[in-house]
Formats: structure tokens, sequence, C-alpha cells
């Protein structure tokens, strides 16, 4: 609703003196001040070898049409980066969501220790993809170790230090490649379910594969370098340009620092959007692929049957299972018990 209030405009001009674009923008801003200042005294004396520089808005206009065309295109490209980025981790939602799905439904009833082995797993993905992306642990470390109680499963995370996320994908085959083992006393999982599991587990993949490339390739240098040093010539030209067509210095000065606050600006906004992991909530997305797992493996499934009313996902009986989550999830006793789907226990 801030984004959309019609009173967006007066708090983005309250705002504006402790913005965080004003703040990146103010080294630049400073210098160009000072050299506009300068050249306007000068100007305004006729003194120096300014008498001989004879600059026009005309000329000057053709640079900034191309200019302006280099702002933009570079803008895009670090636009379709913060779209592609946040494809990937919607698509890492999704796909861990439906990983959840299966557990609870085929492996689970089949072997629970490895079920809630492969949750628990599932449920840090995210956590160990933003800590992948941008390189620190944070609370990363804390919610794997919670998350993971046994040493071993913690310890073989948290040590793999170059792909957090490919660990995770690890554990999880391996627990797949156990449940579908011949040998299994429960017998196997369906070749649909296997053959399921593994293309999610390949989806994750894919995801892992687009963050690190977006990360790894930026833009392009070349093209970074010359757009900074036509930026910097338009600007350093400009009060020359301005004074000799308006003839008022204060005047020249005000449309050469809105011009360069808009120009470097822009320049500002496209080097934030070369990194986009940088603007998204990732800590809110990690959250939510965890409350996501959680709430599949610890919300009871209704029966299927009428005489059957007290079975559920995870348990063949009635009694208090504990989720695998560090949660625990109270199923319904008997039939007659009613529980509220609406607000899980571990809310």
């Amino acid at each position: 609703k801030m984004h959309t209030s019609r009173r967006r405009l007066l708090r983005h001009l309250k705002e504006f003196p402790t913005s965080r674009l004003l703040r990146r923008c103010a080294p630049q801003l400073s210098v160009l001040a000072v050299w506009t200042v300068s050249v306007l005294r000068m100007m305004d004396q006729r003194s120096g070898s300014l008498k001989l520089v004879d600059i026009s808005l005309g000329p000057l206009g053709l640079v900034s049409s191309f200019l302006a065309l280099l702002l933009t295109l570079r803008s895009n490209q670090g636009l379709t980066r913060l779209t592609q980025a946040r494809e990937a981790f919607s698509k890492s939602m999704m796909v861990t969501r439906e990983i959840a799905q299966i557990i609870a439904t085929s492996v689970i009833p089949r072997d629970e220790q490895l079920g809630l082995l492969a949750a628990r797993h599932t449920s840090i993905f995210g956590w160990c993809l933003k800590k992948h992306i941008r390189g620190t642990w944070n609370t990363t470390e804390d919610v794997a170790s919670i998350m993971l109680p046994q040493f071993r499963d913690a310890h073989f995370v948290t040590d793999y230090t170059r792909k957090q996320p490919a660990a995770i994908l690890l554990r999880l085959r391996q627990i797949v490649e156990e449940i579908c083992h011949p040998s299994h006393p429960k017998g196997p999982l369906p070749n649909e379910v296997q053959q399921e599991f593994a293309r999610c587990l390949l989806r994750l993949q894919e995801t892992i594969a687009a963050a690190e490339s977006i990360r790894s390739n930026p833009v392009p240098p070349l093209y970074t370098t010359h757009t900074t040093r036509l930026l910097v010539f338009y600007l350093f030209s400009l009060p020359l340009a301005i004074h000799r067509t308006i003839q008022h210095s204060l005047t020249a000065f005000i449309v050469t620092m809105a011009v360069g606050f808009t120009m470097f600006g822009l320049d500002e906004i496209s080097h934030l959007l070369e990194n986009p992991f940088g603007l998204m909530p990732l800590y809110q997305v990690s959250k939510a692929i965890m409350m996501d797992v959680a709430d599949v493996i610890v919300l009871p499934l209704p029966s299927l049957y009428a005489d059957d009313l007290a079975s559920h996902a995870f348990s063949g009986s009635g009694s208090s299972v504990d989720s695998g989550l560090g949660i625990e999830g109270t199923a319904p006793e008997t039939g007659k018990q009613e529980y509220d789907f609406s607000k899980p226990s571990y809310w």
C-alpha cells in the first residue's frame, strides 16, 4: 500500500535527504558541485582559458542522447538479471514444496527416520543457497545446527565450504537411493515416485546453476567503462553550456546538479541491479521455504476412508508424533477429535 498510496510523492520528498540513493551519489555530486562552482565563477569573471571555450546545448544534446541510451540499456540489463534471480528462487520454493509433499506421502510411511531426515535437509535448502550466493553464514549456520541435530549431518553441510546447496542435494540423493533399494524392509518406492523425486532434485540443481550464472557473469566491463567516461565528459561540460544559454550562475548550478543527480542515480541503480541478490529479501524467502516444508510434514492429512479417520500421512496410528523438524505435531487420536488446520501446532 505504501508503494501505491497517493501520498507516496510527499513521503519520497520528505525522505529524500536520507535516501539510500543520495548517500551513494554524494561523493560524485560533491565533486561535480565543486567543479560547477569553479567553472561558473570563472565564466562570470571572463578569466582564464575558459574565454576560448564555447560549448552550446545543441551539440551537447547529441552526447546526452547517446548517454541516456547507454544508461537505459544498462538498467534494462539489470532488471533482466533481477527477474532471472527472482525466477530462480521462486522455482526453489516450488520444488522444495513438491519434495516435501513426496516425502510426506511416500517416504515417511515407509521409513519415518529417513523421511524426517530428508525433510530436515530440504527445509534448510533456501538458507544454504542464500549463504552460497551472498557468501556469509549469518543465521544460516545456526539454522543448520538446529535443524540437523546429529553432528555428522550438520558437520557435513557446514564443512562443504564451496557449495552448501550441493551438499543438501547430495544428502537427499543418498536418502533416495537408500529408500529405493530393493532390500528395504517395506519395499522400494514406486518407479513414478522415484522419477519425480529425481526430477525435483535436477530442478534444484538448475536453480543453483542459474544463481551462480547471474552472480559470476556481470555486465561486460568495457560497456561499463565506456558509459562512465561518457557520463563524466557530459556532466563536466554541462555547466559551460548551461551558463552560455542561461547567463545566470545560480540557475545554471541548480540545473547542473539536478541533471547530475539524475544521471548518477541511474548509473548507481544499474550497478545495484547488476547484483540482484543484494536487493532480494532472501531471509524471508529462506524462511518461507522452511515454513512450507514444516506445513507439509506437521499437518496431518485427512483420511481417504470413512472407517480409518485416525490415519494420516506420516503415521499409521493416531498417536502424538514428533515431526522431526524440531517441533511437535499432534495428530487426532480419534475421528471425533477436531483439528484446526488453519493453525499448525508449531505456530
